[in-house]
């Protein structure tokens, strides 16, 4: 799965994925856009939802590999 792959496989530097850049794949791969909360919708009926590091959990020692996981897991 291209979403599985992260974000650098698909051309952006940092492992963060966002609404804007997996819209940004998706019409790139299929040539479709989505409005973001359309996205948003297609993504959660598919089982992906979003993980957003808590601060103290981000600046953690030993935990940074936490925070430099995508924002979107399956």
């Amino acid at each position: 799965m291209v979403l599985g792959a992260g974000p650098a496989a698909s051309g952006w530097s940092d492992q963060c994925w966002t609404l804007a850049r997996i819209n940004e794949v998706v019409r790139r791969r299929f040539g479709v856009a989505y409005t973001l909360a359309g996205l948003d919708l297609l993504l959660h009926r598919i089982g992906w939802s979003v993980q957003v590091p808590s601060s103290s959990r981000a600046s953690s020692p030993g935990l940074a590999s936490t925070s430099n996981r995508s924002n979107l897991s399956h």
